[in-house]
């Protein structure tokens, strides 16, 4: 199961575009790109936004296509699993306190705006990557560093 697929797949079908869905979620249509490309940022609370948009429910867009199917026991679980995940997030963010609600909403806002200059700097070199070797191999080495600090924004988050 994949949700971010699944969020993309929805949209596609309603044809609506990413950056009409990100202004309904009054968010940066870069974020809302990062969620269908990798599931990023994604709580329930936005999962419910969302829904909302597709006029489904969370359940429907946890299972498209193909939803629940006898035999289907391990997939359900799986799914009322990360519900319950999503909904404990939401209830542990409540009982933080507000110094620490301000600092993860920093976080969250700083690797925001980190993502979205790797991004466009990612696309700038795209672009120009096959005009020597030299530079498909300095992307090369952007792309893995961009990756790790990717990582190290999730182990911070974690930690927060």
């Amino acid at each position: 199961m994949d949700l971010s697929k699944n969020i993309r797949e929805i949209r596609e079908k309603l044809k609506i575009k990413q950056i009409e869905i990100a202004e309904r979620l009054g968010i940066d249509p870069a974020n809302y790109s990062r969620i269908e490309k990798k599931g990023n940022n994604i709580n329930f609370e936005l999962l419910q936004q969302i829904a909302d948009v597709f006029k489904m429910s969370v359940v429907e867009i946890i299972e498209y296509p193909n939803g629940n199917t006898a035999g289907d026991e391990e997939r359900v679980k799986a799914l009322e699993g990360k519900i319950i995940n999503l909904e404990n997030d939401k209830i542990r963010f409540a009982e933080l306190s507000d110094e620490r609600k301000a600092r993860l909403i920093f976080l969250e806002k700083l690797t925001s705006k980190i993502a979205d200059c790797l991004e466009k700097g990612y696309a700038i070199l795209s672009k120009i990557e096959k005009q020597s070797p030299e530079i498909q191999k300095e992307i090369q080495d952007f792309v893995r560093q961009y990756d790790r600090l990717e990582e190290q924004i999730k182990q911070i988050d974690k930690e927060t």
